[in-house]
């Protein structure tokens, strides 16, 4: 199984191995910018491209509240 994580915490020592247990992954932690990649943890697959279908949902709909595009009665249908 494959996995994407998205990790939202305080600056801290997290352990990546104990979190992706038990799955195939990848994380990049990088600064955009500045070009730089501040973590790196999955290998070869870290390299391989692919679709980012549903992943991409969670982080704009926290962004879009964050913006106030959203607020808490909003109702999708």
């Amino acid at each position: 199984m494959r996995a994407i994580a998205l990790l939202a915490a305080p600056a801290r020592a997290v352990d990546i191995e104990k979190k992706f247990e038990g799955f195939e992954g990848c994380l990049l932690v990088r600064d955009v910018d500045k070009d730089v990649t501040h973590e790196r943890f999955g290998g070869d697959l870290c390299a391989e491209r692919a679709p980012a279908c549903s992943t991409f949902k969670l982080p704009l709909a926290l962004m879009a509240f964050d913006l106030g595009d959203l607020e808490e009665s909003t109702r999708f249908k």
